[in-house]
């Protein structure tokens, strides 16, 4: 029989194997369900990086049609939106044929957050329910694009070395999640650190 705290890993394990499944298959509402009741979920008071301005538009190299490496899923990046249709790919010859208005748009840049940082974007999400923003760190490589976020229980230690890491507590005295305000120099070094490193999931980018 599995001893507690070995079920409670395990349970954290599977908790965020699925975070990019709700990212990139779900409403965008689904995304906030998950970042409230996860308590190993590290979030931040401002979007970051806090001294760069928002862009206004994905990238013109990040647009364009995106297959999950885990599914048959199909992802649209426009210029402002992620917009996923589930399960419909298998080696489908005419994308634009699809009806997108059917699909889930799970990131809108009118109200959700991007910004560049050498190299890579930093989606923001806001959360309403605590007043503080969630964070996915996205990464081209070639012809994917991979989606990574903070996973407290295997860097959390290393982290508190860079900056003040703060438990927030739930009306229970319970640790509801973690709390980050990093000053510019900490978070070149957050950055530089890797502590996005969590893989989510890989997409393979497909031609229309």
């Amino acid at each position: 029989m599995k001893n507690p705290e070995y079920r409670a890993n395990e349970m954290n394990y599977h908790v965020f194997h699925i975070i990019f499944k709700l990212i990139f298959g779900c409403l965008l509402f689904s995304i906030f369900i998950f970042f409230t009741s996860c308590d190993d979920t590290l979030k931040f008071k401002y979007p970051q990086p806090a001294h760069k301005k928002n862009l206004l538009a994905f990238p013109e190299k990040l647009q364009g049609w995106y297959q999950m490496d885990e599914d048959s899923s199909i992802a649209l990046i426009t210029d402002r939106e992620i917009v996923v249709l589930e399960g419909l790919y298998s080696g489908y010859k005419n994308l634009h044929s699809l009806d997108m208005s059917k699909g889930d748009t799970v990131v809108d840049l009118h109200t959700d957050l991007l910004r560049s940082y050498k190299g890579g974007y930093y989606l923001n999400f806001y959360n309403e329910d605590v007043g503080v923003w969630d964070i996915v760190f996205m990464k081209q490589k070639k012809d994917s694009l991979n989606f990574y976020m903070v996973d407290m229980e295997s860097v959390g230690d290393e982290l508190r070395e860079i900056t003040n890491v703060q438990e927030v507590v739930d009306n229970k005295g319970e640790r509801d999640f973690y709390l980050c305000d990093p000053t510019q120099r900490e978070w070149r070094k957050l950055h530089k650190g890797n502590f996005f490193r969590y893989p989510y999931a890989a997409t393979v980018k497909i031609r229309g």
